[in-house]
């Protein structure tokens, strides 16, 4: 009876058997609207009697929360059923993703591709993560944990020169590897790989694994045996304890509060007084760390830097 509500059906063509549920709130269709700059999608299994495959997607919100915007059951994960659900949410809402988080999955990237052109992809080191682990622990044995963890700081090259250095040092050190790194990873290196996600506001996001947690509670109360309707009341309870918890923010923010001095109001009164005009709580204080973390930094440099010239002196 909202006609702000999202709710799209896909039936069987022949049995009229549901396959396929996509909804979206009005409350969500807002919060998409304002924090469509990075998505997060990821599916999970074993939800409910039918075996029908949950898929959950998830935008950060000015708070550095994660909230869920859309939710989708459906029978399967193939190329025709995850078009379905990202054409369906950018017809109903005019939206497109900038940045769009998820696993390895062929289907769901390529559907990304086709419905938002415009938008980024980016891999989940997570999901990277266990298909090294699947592909090349047995090849490589006891040396698996050294080579994953040269792999990591591979992955977290400041710059593309040094990513490309350390790339071509894993293939020589540890060539079992090679053709998985060369054939599987290597040519999606921009979507996964630090010098070039960088470059991109992805609200510091390098996996789906902020949907983990939405997907551990989802679990804690349903299982293989649980009903559509059980499954979709408890998705409905995470939704609204998130709103509670965002009025509760709210409410408490409001609330005027006395603290300790900080260096930021010392050192960056002028900008302090700009973000402050900008920023949401939660977010300002994130800030002041980082410039007080800045100060702090840069005296233990500074001390040690004198403490060094004594020495040399002496």
């Amino acid at each position: 009876m909202e006609p702000l509500w999202i709710i799209k059906t896909r039936l069987d063509p022949l049995s009229r058997r549901l396959i396929s549920l996509l909804w979206m709130s009005p409350i969500q269709r807002e919060l998409y609207s304002k924090y469509n700059d990075v998505v997060i999608v990821d599916s999970t299994y074993n939800t409910n009697r039918f075996q029908m495959i949950l898929c959950i997607i998830t935008v950060v919100d000015n708070n550095y929360r994660t909230r869920i915007v859309a939710c989708a059951i459906i029978e399967d994960e193939t190329l025709d059923t995850y078009r379905w659900i990202f054409d369906s949410i950018l017809n109903e809402t005019g939206v497109s993703s900038r940045i769009v988080f998820t696993d390895s999955d062929p289907s769901m990237i390529c559907s990304i591709k086709d419905i938002y052109p415009n938008a980024q992809h980016l891999l989940c080191i997570f999901h990277i993560d266990l298909n090294l682990q699947k592909k090349l622990k047995g090849k490589l044995g006891n040396q698996f944990e050294e080579f994953r963890s040269k792999f990591y700081a591979c992955q977290n090259s400041l710059c593309e020169e040094l990513f490309e250095r350390r790339w071509n040092q894993l293939i020589e050190q540890y060539p079992a590897a090679a053709k998985y790194l060369f054939d599987t990873l290597y040519s999606t290196k921009n979507s996964w790989a630090v010098p070039w996600i960088r470059k991109l506001f992805t609200t510091s996001a390098q996996s789906t694994q902020r949907i983990e947690s939405i997907n551990k509670h989802v679990h804690d109360k349903v299982d293989r045996s649980t009903s559509l309707c059980n499954l979709l009341v408890s998705i409905n309870d995470h939704i609204k304890n998130d709103e509670h918890l965002e009025k509760f923010e709210v409410e408490r923010n409001a609330l005027p509060t006395i603290g300790m001095p900080m260096l930021n109001t010392r050192f960056f009164s002028q900008v302090d007084a700009i973000i402050k005009e900008l920023l949401t709580p939660i977010m300002l204080g994130k800030q002041r760390s980082q410039m007080n973390q800045f100060i702090c930094y840069d005296i233990k440099q500074i001390t040690e830097w004198h403490h060094l010239m004594e020495v040399k002196s002496i």
